[in-house]
């Protein structure tokens, strides 16, 4: 089970059930047994991502500047999940109390809170932000709690 732990003094501990993850997640058996790293299914997620939301993009008709092109959404879910595991940022202490006092901190409710937020602040779908957050998950279970390891 996964624990939350709200007398953290810098930021919240989490424990990762990996097993869960392993379980309702099979790209990340696939993962395992294709020697792919995290990062390279995270990557082939993103670029699955980018052809779903390429017709609603188009719609946004945002100002795009071609010399600094906006990160990928898998890089900026990586930025985003580690500044909430790893920064006193209070732009987000609002997941953070969330993820904290959830009525049952566990691995799918820590996977739900955060793959809605995450969809929310970029703008795509939860099915897909989903299958980030369980890939985000499993890595730092892997690495035994390191989030650097989400670092940029």
């Amino acid at each position: 089970m996964t624990a939350l732990y709200p007398t953290a003094t810098t930021h919240p501990q989490v424990l990762i059930v990996a097993d869960y993850l392993l379980q309702k997640f099979p790209a990340l058996q696939k993962m395992r047994i294709r020697n792919l790293t995290w990062n390279d299914l995270g990557e082939k997620i993103d670029s699955s991502a980018q052809t779903i939301n390429r017709p609603l993009n188009a719609m946004r008709k945002a100002p795009t500047n071609a010399e600094y092109p906006e990160p990928s959404y898998w890089v900026r879910a990586r930025m985003l999940v580690h500044t909430v595991f790893t920064s006193q940022d209070f732009k987000y202490e609002k997941i953070r109390k969330r993820l904290i006092y959830s009525e049952t901190p566990s691995t799918p409710a820590l996977l739900t809170i955060l793959s809605l937020w995450l969809a929310g602040e970029l703008g795509i779908s939860v099915s897909v932000t989903k299958y980030m957050v369980a890939v985000m998950l499993y890595a730092v279970s892997q690495s035994r709690g390191n989030w650097e390891i989400l670092r940029c």
